[in-house]
């Protein structure tokens, strides 16, 4: 099962990955605290994606001309 990776901190999109299955329930997986099932929406260029927790959404926050790789790198240095 397809999961997204987010900041813990700050809520900045990381990347996909797969969610491991349940030893303990047949069917089900374990999707991390970090993680959601929601794939994050396409965006404009500058536009990168934030998952917020709370509602359990994805926002965008504009950023022109950075990519999301530098921003997110930005970002995990300023926590």
């Amino acid at each position: 099962m397809k999961i997204y990776l987010f900041n813990p901190v700050n809520g900045a999109y990381l990347g996909e990955a797969f969610a491991d299955k349940s030893p303990w329930k047949r069917g089900e997986y374990l999707i991390p605290d970090d993680a959601t099932l929601i794939p994050p929406p396409q965006g404009e260029p500058g536009e990168i994606p934030f998952f917020n927790s709370q509602e359990q959404r994805w926002e965008f926050v504009n950023h022109p001309g950075r990519t999301a790789s530098r921003l997110r790198d930005t970002l995990d240095n300023d926590v």
